[in-house]
């Protein structure tokens, strides 16, 4: 693993963060891994994540930072897009800007302007469904080992859930790997190894 994806939610709570979970990925960074942190919350930009992530003893750059916001900005782009109308969080418009690409003022709802379109808006970021169901199997179908760390919305008793259900789509919700919080992953770590 010469990479790892972290998801904010797991790290970060407001403006704390979750036990020692700085040293964890400080670690993995000291020793050559690449971390990513990787959010669904809209309502920073990656420059406010590094700001937050600094201040909470993370080290983190910009480049390091996999945002929503940041991956609808990067996808309109694509797409040609100049100007658009935002109905989202500020870190939204912050993207947008910093591509190039202009927002006129919010108020609408959602399902407003999907009524007067006639079909569904495409959703990236918030609000989604239980984050397993989108996290774990994002990984998964990316061909990424998984870990669910305890400390966010996912609880033992959703893993034994799906662990026990005859069903195959809550069997991939299931993570390859759980800690109870990320600092756990700290005593799996030997600075003298090339692999973890």
């Amino acid at each position: 693993m010469s990479e790892l994806a972290v998801r904010v939610g797991d790290v970060i709570g407001g403006e704390m963060r979750y036990g020692d979970a700085h040293v964890t990925l400080n670690t993995l960074q000291a020793l050559g891994k690449k971390v990513f942190f990787v959010t669904n919350n809209s309502t920073k930009s990656r420059d406010d994540y590094v700001e937050k992530c600094g201040c909470l003893g993370f080290k983190a750059t910009k480049e390091d930072i996999l945002s929503s916001a940041y991956v609808l900005a990067q996808y309109l782009k694509q797409q040609g897009f100049q100007k658009v109308y935002v109905m989202g969080m500020g870190g939204i418009v912050k993207e947008l800007q910093a591509e190039g690409i202009q927002s006129t003022g919010t108020g609408c709802v959602v399902r407003c302007v999907e009524t007067v379109a006639e079909r569904l808006a495409t959703v990236m970021g918030k609000p989604s469904t239980k984050m397993c169901n989108t996290d774990i199997l994002f990984g998964k179908n990316c061909g990424l080992q998984t870990l669910v760390v305890l400390s966010g919305v996912t609880t033992q008793a959703d893993l034994e859930k799906w662990a026990a259900s005859d069903d195959p789509e809550q069997h991939a919700l299931l993570a390859d790997y759980c800690l109870t919080q990320l600092d756990d992953l700290l005593a799996f770590l030997d600075p003298k190894q090339e692999q973890c």
